[in-house]
């Protein structure tokens, strides 16, 4: 939910103070931490900027397995699963690349199915750096499929879980989600 980031976000910069000390030669930064409160402030980021932890299939849904064809696109490994989905690399032949494959769960109806062609198109006419590229949406198994820039890394989850950070290094992060958001939003695509 974008307003519980943007409140976690808030929460989690009330650590930090405009710096009223000069800045050293090649500092661009206006922030700084006070005395103490660095490691409290990225402490207090809660789960909810995050989500939840990856999802299991549920039960009586399927897991495609690699090589299950998906319209035109091949299945490699499933990469991750949420509320509305499970996301598989692919590969497609016609462009010779690879692809994050979003395959809408089952069980939402033919209204949720609308509203996720109608996301689709929107997300289709959005370019932002911040925010994956649409690349084609389709039916698998009376399911929707969304086929979309794949971004190799990790998630943000993967990120934050694999050590130490810096609060210049947590806010960047952070703040480049919000830019992607609020591009989002601009477009009426809201999440």
């Amino acid at each position: 939910d974008c307003e519980q980031f943007v409140v976690a976000l808030v929460r989690a910069s009330d650590g930090f103070k405009r710096s009223t000390e000069p800045q050293e030669p090649g500092s661009n930064s206006e922030l700084a931490p006070e005395s103490g409160e660095e490691d409290r402030a990225i402490a207090s980021l809660p789960t909810a900027i995050l989500g939840p932890r990856p999802r299991r299939v549920p039960a009586g849904e399927r897991t495609l397995s690699k090589g299950t064809l998906v319209g035109r696109y091949v299945v490699l490994d499933r990469i991750g699963a949420g509320g509305m989905g499970v996301v598989y690399s692919a590969y497609d032949p016609d462009l010779n690349r690879k692809v994050a494959l979003k395959l809408v769960r089952p069980r939402l109806g033919p209204d949720d199915q609308v509203r996720v062609l109608r996301e689709a198109q929107a997300l289709a006419r959005l370019q932002h750096p911040n925010v994956v590229t649409l690349h084609d949406v389709g039916s698998f198994e009376e399911r929707v499929f969304l086929a979309m820039e794949l971004v190799d890394g990790t998630t943000l989850r993967g990120w934050w879980e694999t050590g130490e950070r810096s609060w210049r290094e947590v806010v960047a992060v952070f703040i480049a989600a919000g830019e992607g958001l609020v591009a989002a939003h601009d477009k009426q695509l809201v999440h």
